[in-house]
């Protein structure tokens, strides 16, 4: 999804609202917030000891932003595209923080064993 944004919105940005490449690159930086969804997500997981909120409302911030991304029309404001960027970027920093807490849980074994995942595969001892 991520691909699809970065590789579609600056095309829109020069076609359509007339930026040249630079700005419509700057007009991205809403993307940027993944690194702040993820020291979010980091955080609030050690705080709760719980990742399973923080999944659902960062898949909902995700939703939201990709919805919202459906409203754009010609007339539609940079500054909205570049807010609707900001929350699909936190909700994709925010889920993409999620994976190690669940590999890594106390129900590791579990995982290990559904998606085939061997605890002794690599070449540190265990």
């Amino acid at each position: 999804m991520t691909t699809l944004i970065t590789d579609y919105l600056p095309v829109y940005f020069q076609a359509c609202k007339g930026s040249d490449a630079l700005i419509s690159g700057v007009q991205l930086l809403g993307l940027s917030a993944t690194p702040l969804g993820n020291i979010i997500g980091g955080i609030s997981v050690n705080i709760t000891q719980r990742y399973r909120p923080q999944i659902w409302i960062s898949w909902s911030l995700m939703l939201v932003g990709m919805s919202l991304f459906t409203l754009i029309k010609v007339k539609t404001s940079v500054g909205l595209i570049v807010l609707f960027c900001l929350l699909f970027g936190l909700g994709n920093g925010y889920v993409s923080s999620f994976f190690n807490y669940i590999l890594y849980s106390e129900s590791s074994l579990k995982v290990e064993l559904r998606f085939g995942i061997l605890p002794c595969a690599g070449t540190s001892p265990c």
